[in-house]
């Protein structure tokens, strides 16, 4: 019987603004890096250089771009991560291509091998095939500034019901000099 193939994931990190969320996410990212997964992130990332892996940083529109050029292939076999999703898959602009291009990455990440993490500060504010596709949410609150130190719970997506148990978490200075917290992130313009 063949070995069955893990289903890559789709996770959406929801709080509110400097609650932490880009924080954990570049936690989770490193910790896919330090696995040997690529990285390819809508923000700049610090990781150390490792052998064999990779981090890219790609625009929303250099996603789009991509998929117009039909080069989407590069988008396989890494972890994504698009901090405030809302800015190129905004819900009120769900006839956008690049909101279509999103929903159709997030249906195609099986077949990719792609876990994609996004942040926003509400879920409503993502395009709704995100929504629909997101396997769960972490809710992110903000417990102490200094040091910085969250608290966070899975979600279902569709009713808000929790999955997991209240963690805490406390990122390192080291964790947190990986990105930069006041990086704009530049609005899809396709």
């Amino acid at each position: 019987m063949p070995k069955a193939k893990r289903i890559p994931k789709l996770i959406g990190i929801l709080g509110d603004v400097g609650q932490g969320k880009t924080a954990l996410m570049t936690y989770i990212l490193y910790q896919d890096y330090l696995k040997g997964n690529n990285v390819i992130a809508n923000y700049s990332l610090f990781f150390p250089p490792r052998e064999k892996t990779e981090i890219h940083k790609m625009s929303f529109d250099e996603i789009h771009e991509m998929f117009q050029s039909g080069d989407e292939d590069s988008l396989r076999d890494a972890t994504l991560a698009l901090d405030e999703i809302h800015m190129g898959g905004d819900a009120r602009l769900a006839l956008r291509r690049l909101n279509m291009r999103l929903g159709y990455l997030a249906a195609q990440r099986r077949k990719r091998n792609l876990d994609i993490y996004f942040t926003s500060q509400l879920k409503l504010m993502s395009d709704i095939r995100i929504r629909k596709l997101s396997d769960y949410y972490i809710e992110v609150y903000q417990v102490s500034a200094d040091p910085l130190t969250i608290k966070f719970r899975g979600v279902h997506p569709e009713d808000y019901v929790s999955v997991t148990e209240w963690r805490y978490f406390t990122p390192s200075q080291y964790h947190l000099d990986m990105y930069d917290t006041d990086e704009i992130i530049a609005e899809a313009k396709t």
